[in-house]
């Protein structure tokens, strides 16, 4: 059976079916396949610490309580395009992993697992880290993630003014709105304060706009993200029966 397999292979040399290869070329094709799995699979971690970057400043969106307005702008603000590069670049990773002699050896399923797992973790771990965070900041500035851009059932800025049940706010496109609230308004992560960045959900009645929820974020949330948008037209707010007040 070894002779016959020998045979077969020597045939297939003298007919150049079969061409030799030197050590150094295999061992280039190697090092360049390695070099873009490792590439490949960092583009993995930044991925997914950006996803995680945008989960973290829209999970009230599903977990705050919002309902279905809640629910119509996380469909529309879904990074779908950085969901779909990241399948993308895992399917490239995939195809080069077949390359290597332990893919034959091991669950190939397993393998892939653990490496998917591997870049999930890594980027949430990395959003913790101070660097890792600036970086996302700076990134999700570049893909418009954190803009908060109002919209039919939602409007961000910064709080100038608070009434007992409502709030001026002062919009980054540069509109002042008052928002009205109510005993059963959601404030998932705490209550505004004067000059700090809210995001309201909820719908227009009018002039005004009645908030279901309303999302605070901090300084570590934003680093400076959506300030400024608009800032020409703040003033300084003073507070008069404020709620919230502690």
């Amino acid at each position: 059976m070894k002779k016959k397999l020998k045979n077969n292979i020597l045939n297939k040399i003298e007919k150049g079916e079969l061409k030799m290869r030197s050590r150094l070329s295999v061992f280039l094709e190697k090092l360049g396949i390695g070099s873009s799995m490792v590439v490949l699979f960092l583009g993995l971690i930044i991925l997914a610490g950006v996803i995680s970057y945008w989960f973290k400043l829209n999970n009230d969106l599903i977990f705050g309580g919002y309902g279905k307005y809640g629910l119509r702008i996380f469909t529309q603000t879904f990074p779908y395009i950085l969901v779909l590069s990241f399948i993308c670049l895992f399917f490239l990773l995939s195809l080069l992993l077949r390359k290597f002699d332990f893919s034959y050896k091991k669950s190939f399923i397993s393998i892939l697992s653990f490496i998917l797992g591997l870049a999930l973790v890594f980027g949430w771990v990395s959003l913790k880290n101070p660097i890792g965070r600036k970086f996302y900041q700076k990134e999700g500035r570049f893909l418009r993630i954190g803009r908060m851009e109002n919209n039919s059932n939602s409007i961000s800025g910064q709080v100038l003014q608070i009434y007992g049940n409502n709030l001026i706010i002062n919009t980054y496109d540069g509109k002042s709105v008052m928002v009205k609230t109510s005993n059963n308004t959601h404030y998932p992560f705490g209550f505004p304060k004067i000059r700090g960045s809210v995001r309201t959900i909820g719908k227009w009645n009018g002039d005004n706009f009645e908030a279901v929820g309303i999302r605070v974020f901090n300084e570590d949330d934003i680093g400076g993200m959506i300030r400024g948008y608009g800032q020409g037209g703040i003033m300084n707010g003073q507070s008069s029966g404020t709620r919230w007040s502690k």
